[in-house]
């Protein structure tokens, strides 16, 4: 039940002069492995995904979310939000034609009394050619690889309650809050989240920490108690969350 269980969806871009490059759209907040962190806009890439094709090649992409999918709505309504994450910046060829970079979307899925923040990522894998695929949904601040790293935790975490289970999905995640210290062994300070599954009809909370250490992140999942998760989201309710 991996995270990237979508068709890839591939597109393609115009050329962007080398002019048009600015700043880093992000700088990395834990390490290059966790997380990242808002800066300024990079103009270049802004000026690829307002091209009408990416816009869409996001919006089709991040509609096939099992997020979504799973929840039956049929006449909902899709929108770009923004760049939440840069991984890569763009990269360019002699002829100024974006050939790298990597990068997160959101798109907001609206329909039937839902609101979902749907994520997906693009990467340029060609010369003009992007390549889309779908993320983890909501707020979690892990990148591709370590969503996909932390999704086969999270769900043997999950199964160990619905035992025998064999319909599970990923359905939220939520971003709970930086440590403000660094741990013994650490590197820097950790991140932890919570990520929902829904087994057999059955809402799983699991608590993950991304811990960044010497090696590289270590990842650490534990099922949290329907109490507990309720208790924590009420106390955060008040509290100040990523924008969606």
């Amino acid at each position: 039940m991996p995270i990237h269980d979508e068709p890839v969806r591939t597109s393609a871009m115009g050329r962007v002069t080398r002019a048009a490059v600015g700043a880093v759209l992000f700088a990395l907040a834990v390490t290059p492995a966790a997380s990242a962190a808002e800066t300024a806009p990079d103009p270049a890439l802004m000026t690829v995904l307002a091209a009408p094709q990416q816009r869409q090649a996001a919006i089709d992409t991040a509609r096939n979310s099992t997020a979504w999918v799973r929840h039956g709505c049929t006449t909902g309504e899709f929108s770009n939000l923004s760049v939440t994450h840069v991984w890569r910046p763009l990269q360019y060829d002699a002829t100024g034609a974006p050939v790298g970079g990597l990068w997160q979307e959101s798109v907001i899925a609206r329909g039937c009394g839902i609101e979902r923040r749907l994520n997906v990522y693009g990467e340029v894998v060609g010369p003009r050619q992007i390549r889309w695929r779908l993320l983890a949904p909501v707020t979690t601040l892990a990148n591709p690889k370590l969503q996909q790293d932390a999704s086969h935790y999270v769900f043997v975490s999950a199964l160990m309650v619905v035992k025998g289970c064999q319909d599970a999905y990923l359905d939220q995640t939520e971003l709970l809050d930086r440590e403000s210290v660094t741990e013994p062994g650490a590197t820097a300070p950790a991140l932890r989240e919570r990520w929902t599954v829904v087994a057999c009809g059955q809402s799983i909370p699991i608590a993950v920490t991304f811990i960044p250490d010497a090696t590289g992140v270590q990842i650490v999942t534990n099922r949290e108690e329907p109490r507990a998760a309720a208790e924590a989201a009420g106390a955060g309710a008040g509290a100040s969350q990523p924008k969606p």
